[in-house]
């Protein structure tokens, strides 16, 4: 989803062409999502750079990932291993009601893999969008995989410049994209309640979801 997400940056002059440009060929050379090297060549801020991932994507989004998302329980780690992880760039966090495990995904994701993750691991799956370093670091987290130094970097530059001021809240979908079976989750997770409303209302965005 790169290409939607350079496209939108650059249809709304957010990112000047040429640095996207020079995001892009940074992109070919160091490898790594589009956003971290938008990010390492200070194209764009982070918190606007956070929405357009949603909006590229079609997610939800996270800006503090794992932080806010919380840490998954010890029986969804069984099932959803590190090489899962790894091979899904797709971290757990989360294990709703009714089976719905929520992940944190990067913007590299694509519709067809998170269908086969929740093959994989048989449960259903609510994907959320981060930045590519907020993936290592719940990576780190979650499994204790040092993350590169380059990520490790991006994430120290993050908290020093939300010193003083907040992160943007999350961007939702109406209604959030939920994939795979209803009838095969291993796990069944807390039985639904009724949440209080958020003090904080997160931003909803009503595009409409992909139907899966």
């Amino acid at each position: 989803m790169s290409s939607r997400l350079s496209s939108l940056l650059v249809q709304d002059g957010v990112v000047s062409a040429a640095k996207m440009a020079d995001a892009l060929q940074r992109q070919v050379i160091q490898g790594g999502a589009l956003d971290s090297n938008l990010l390492e060549t200070k194209a764009i801020d982070e918190d606007a750079l956070v929405a357009y991932l949603g909006r590229a994507a079609s997610l939800p989004t996270q800006p503090t990932g794992i932080a806010a998302a919380g840490l998954p329980l010890p029986e969804v780690i069984e099932i959803f291993s590190l090489e899962v992880a790894k091979r899904f760039r797709a971290i757990p966090t989360t294990l709703r009601p009714g089976g719905v495990l929520r992940v944190l995904v990067t913007s590299e994701v694509e519709i067809a893999d998170i269908d086969n993750l929740a093959l994989t691991v048989r449960q259903r799956i609510e994907p959320w969008v981060v930045l590519e370093f907020r993936f290592f670091e719940a990576l780190e987290k979650v499994y204790g995989s040092a993350a590169p130094v380059r990520f490790t970097r991006l994430l120290q530059r993050s908290q020093k410049a939300h010193e003083g001021r907040s992160y943007p809240a999350s961007r939702l979908i109406d209604p959030i994209p939920c994939f795979g079976s209803l009838s095969e989750v291993r796990l069944s997770g807390p039985p639904a309640t009724h949440a209080p409303a958020p003090a904080t209302a997160p931003t909803i965005d009503a595009t409409p979801a992909p139907t899966v």
